[in-house]
């Protein structure tokens, strides 16, 4: 997931799980108010020990660091993880209404290890080496179980295709196989009569002539 107290996931990671939608994914807000926690001038002096954004801008030397944190760094350190804590407040509702709930109940556990490593590390129980790691490694657990997901839900497309695809097959076999329709009949002629001939024999007597008819 986005950025959650220690644990930041990238955008891409967090969108790849959100169904399609005619509602545009809103999850950007979540990460632009996360990438104002982050350039809070006031936790400035803390962005030398930890990354404060990404998880993947923690360097080498802050994986090295076997210093425990003072006290204004642990009060930096839980003024960091309430304010990241109340983005997530802020957008829990929108970010359950566009993720699936196998993608949000990811989210959920990312945030309750968060608040643990924020609070081991407020109370000075660890060096800055062990948080650094810490959270590079529930960053990774987060990763993969929003790629678990993702799979789930690609696998889900994939059986909804092919079930498409039988249904359309059968459909065109059922009409392949359909007998072809009977031939219309001939319509009826009523048979016209046959012509008939005959012939016409005169005889002329004096002024008199007759006719007869074969």
């Amino acid at each position: 997931m986005k950025g959650i107290f220690a644990i930041v996931m990238t955008a891409g990671a967090l969108a790849a799980c959100a169904p399609n939608q005619v509602v545009p994914y809103r999850g950007g807000q979540y990460k632009e108010c996360m990438d104002k926690v982050a350039a809070d001038p006031k936790l400035a002096p803390l962005a030398a020990k930890t990354s404060l954004g990404q998880v993947a801008k923690i360097s080498t030397s802050m994986l090295a660091d076997p210093s425990t944190p003072t006290v204004q760094e642990r009060d930096l350190i839980a003024q960091w993880a309430d304010s990241r804590d109340r983005c997530f407040v802020t957008y829990t509702s929108t970010l359950k209404e566009d993720l699936p709930p196998e993608a949000f109940a990811v989210a959920q556990v990312s945030v309750n290890k968060a608040k643990l490593l924020a609070a081991d590390m407020t109370a000075g129980g660890m060096s800055f080496a062990q948080f650094n790691r810490l959270r590079i490694s529930q960053n990774s657990e987060t990763e993969s179980g929003f790629e678990q997901v993702r799979q789930l839900y690609a696998a889900r497309q994939d059986e909804e295709n092919q079930r498409r695809r039988q249904v359309l097959l059968m459909q065109l076999q059922s009409q392949l196989n359909k007998p072809a329709p009977a031939p219309m009949p001939a319509p009826y002629m009523v048979p016209m009569p046959a012509p008939t001939t005959s012939t016409t024999n005169c005889t002329t007597i004096g002024n008199q002539v007759n006719c007869m008819s074969r």
